[in-house]
């Protein structure tokens, strides 16, 4: 979680984040809140299981890939024969 949290993106999200918190405390509390590593934050909790279960996962030599948009190649030439016969079955 700290190597994530090194990444521009994730810093500068990070950053935002915490200034957003800071101005909500400041309306109910006067002392500034303690700003922890981004592993220790207990709002992202979830994020670091899902770190840890896909670093067990690659561990174990089990990949998954969950990106919807990426499309293997039987994926496109299943699309182009289903392409094919939907033009022939509207002309039909």
């Amino acid at each position: 979680m700290d190597e994530l949290a090194r990444l521009p993106e994730v810093a500068e999200c990070y950053g935002q984040w915490n200034e957003l918190r800071d101005e909500l405390e400041r309306y109910y509390k006067d002392a500034p809140r303690e700003h922890k590593p981004f592993s220790q934050q207990k709002e992202f909790k979830a994020i670091k299981n899902m770190v840890i279960r896909e670093a067990e996962e690659l561990r174990l030599g089990a990949f998954t890939f969950e990106d919807t948009t990426m499309k293997d190649e039987v994926d496109e030439d299943q699309e182009a024969v289903y392409n094919v016969w939907n033009s022939r079955r509207q002309m039909s």
